[in-house]
């Protein structure tokens, strides 16, 4: 079986034959990017609409307190101080002075629509309680510390005494001098007036969501249209790239390419293994028949050569009227040479055509350049070896392949069916060439 390259059977996707994926970029960046955005902007709002209804919780419980220290200076303030170094707290509340601060405090508290209040000794001591069950024992002696060292009311989310969710909050009670008093617990439930600040804070945001929200659906619409056209436009362009490939060479378009990446397309030496095929006797043929004729003979041998070629890995660098300079790179390019050529000969063989064709094979080095001037260019190969292979194909037969004898060396498969070495002259060379010869049966 002779060797082929598959995947220069048909031609191959490229980076530059796809679209850029504008789309999927901005699916993946922006669309994700503004969604986390929007949910990062979600939770700061939720943690500072959550500060704000502490802080507003805090100043309403101080403003109640207050008025509650008002209250008990006004109506009660002996009463009061006798509470505040009473030995017995319960004791005291036994006492017509007890009663009173009860009542004032009682009155003060329906006044304020606050919540349960109950007040602390710097030591955590119960000193009231609308419960009175409760009055003198020590419960919260941390939290009221702290309140009455730093000054600072404290906001606990918890339960009030009947189960339901409340925020509490322990604030001081500042006297008449600045000092802390006592510490007042006043509980407040945290369903209404958390309902009330929500609304109040997500109506306003409701407008710049939803802008957003249209936002992100213009942009997709827009991205959209731009990736279709995007699209096509790729598309008219690889249609045009691949029409162009099969003008001329795939070398010439790598060299347009890296030219057009470049500035300039740069000179390269390499060894390749080249392919001259010519039709014998094609001028008393052409002086025989109509123009016409003559263009149908030559697409089919051209395109025989083409596929061939094509299908062994190789690529054509010029097509020459009625042949065709190939080359074939890389590994097994000799081998590969041999099959294609071997391949072109059986295929016209079949066709019946009345002109058969002669190859010359020959492997060397040559300089794969841009040739021409600024506005006709073109990407060949140039070197001694390009001329000896067209002279091999000068001296081979119809049907006949002429390949230099050291091509062959290292190809045993390759070479069977080739004749004895001979030693030709060709033109434009002063020593004799080796060479073999196969013909087609």
């Amino acid at each position: 079986m002779s060797p082929e390259n598959p995947a220069a059977k048909a031609p191959t996707a490229t980076a530059a034959d796809k679209s850029f994926p504008l789309r999927a970029r901005f699916r993946r960046w922006i669309v994700l990017g503004l969604i986390v955005f929007s949910i990062l902007l979600v939770v700061a709002v939720a943690i500072g609409t959550r500060s704000a209804i502490q802080e507003v919780y805090l100043d309403l419980a101080q403003r109640r307190a207050a008025a509650l220290g008002a209250a008990i200076n006004e109506s009660a303030p002996t009463e009061w101080h006798l509470l505040l170094s009473a030995p017995s707290v319960t004791d005291f509340y036994a006492t017509a002075q007890g009663r009173k601060l009860a009542q004032t405090v009682k009155e003060e508290t329906r006044e304020l629509k606050a919540g349960r209040i109950k007040i602390y000794a710097a030591s955590g001591l119960v000193l009231f309680d609308a419960m009175p069950s409760r009055i003198g024992r020590i419960v919260e002696a941390r939290i009221v510390t702290e309140v009455y060292d730093d000054k600072e009311p404290i906001l606990v989310e918890g339960t009030d005494d009947y189960g339901a969710a409340a925020y509490r909050m322990f604030v001081p009670l500042v006297g008449r001098h600045g000092a802390v008093e006592a510490v007042v617990e006043i509980d407040e439930p945290t369903g209404y007036l958390d309902r009330v600040i929500w609304q109040n804070l997500l109506t306003p945001a409701a407008a710049p969501a939803l802008l957003l929200i249209a936002l992100i659906g213009a942009l997709c619409i827009l991205v959209n249209r731009a990736q279709l056209h995007i699209d096509a436009r790729t598309q008219t362009l690889v249609a045009i790239r691949r029409q162009l490939e099969a003008f001329v060479s795939r070398g010439t378009v790598a060299a347009a390419g890296q030219a057009a990446d470049s500035g300039a397309a740069m000179a390269r030496r390499s060894q390749c293994t080249l392919l001259y095929a010519d039709v014998r006797g094609f001028s008393s043929f052409a002086e025989l028949v109509e123009p016409e004729t003559v263009v149908g003979f030559l697409g089919r041998v051209t395109d025989c050569i083409t596929s061939s070629v094509r299908e062994h890995g190789g690529d054509i660098d010029k097509l020459l009227g009625d042949g065709a300079l190939a080359r074939f790179d890389g590994t097994e390019r000799k081998a590969r040479a041999v099959a294609a050529a071997q391949v072109i000969l059986r295929r016209l063989a079949g066709l019946n055509l009345p002109r058969g064709i002669g190859i010359g094979l020959y492997d060397g080095a040559v300089i794969a350049t841009v040739i021409g001037s600024n506005e006709r260019k073109d990407f060949t190969v140039i070197g001694d070896a390009v001329n000896i292979a067209a002279r091999l194909c000068d001296i081979a037969g119809e049907g006949q392949i002429v390949a230099e004898a050291s091509l062959l060396d290292d190809l045993p498969q390759a070479a069977r069916g080739f004749g004895a070495v001979e030693e030709v002259t060709v033109k434009g060379r002063r020593s004799r060439v080796r060479v073999r010869r196969w013909t087609l049966g």
